[in-house]
């Protein structure tokens, strides 16, 4: 199979239910679903591990999807949803939240430690790498003993239009990574940022 042809699977992590709608911690399932409604992708449920979708770009196949369990056991979806699409480890994007980057910061890697982030770590252990390529969305530094409680709160109105704002620059840096690969999409994307008005 000739690169031009190969899948990319983009998961955006989160917790699942309506009390995390919104939520900090949700930021990268809040976007997918986003981007799912942009591109015109319906839901599928596959067992009780993860929703996903599908599209084309250009010669691409791209699935999108989010897991349905809790954030720390995000390893399990993402490891099935590999195996049952067969994308190779660099055609993954994992796309969460970062307590470490100010809110409308957003940071592409293509390796790199979980930082502390339960879902990172879950998908690292699972996958026992850490190579494959990550979005992060920074959502705002608070002393570590508050962190817990932090991302588990919603957003204020005004995090919350930042954050819609930056979305379609996420969409932007998504549609040259397909097309371009990590490299040049950290070199163009992680020099961008959404500015306070």
């Amino acid at each position: 199979m000739s690169i031009s042809t190969y899948t990319f699977l983009i998961v955006g992590l989160g917790n699942p239910g309506k009390e995390f709608r919104g939520t900090r911690h949700n930021i990268g399932k809040d976007f997918i679903k986003w981007l799912a409604k942009r591109w015109g992708i319906k839901f599928k449920r596959k067992g009780k591990l993860y929703r996903w979708g599908k599209t084309r770009k250009g010669e691409k196949e791209v699935i999108l999807v989010f897991p349905s369990i809790f954030m720390n056991e995000s390893g399990k979806a993402v490891i099935e949803a590999i195996h049952d699409f067969s994308i190779p480890l660099e055609h993954l994007l994992v796309i969460h939240d970062d307590v470490d980057l100010p809110p409308g910061k957003i940071k592409w890697i293509k390796k790199g430690g979980s930082g502390g982030h339960k879902g990172v770590q879950s998908i690292q252990e699972f996958l026992q790498t850490q190579l494959f390529p990550r979005l992060r969305i920074g959502i705002g530094k608070v002393p570590k003993e508050e962190t817990p409680r932090y991302v588990l709160e919603k957003f204020g109105d005004e995090e919350r239009k930042k954050m819609l704002k930056l979305f379609p620059l996420l969409e932007e840096g998504i549609l040259m990574w397909i097309k371009e690969g990590i490299d040049k999409t950290m070199s163009i994307y992680n020099s961008r940022r959404v500015k306070n008005d």
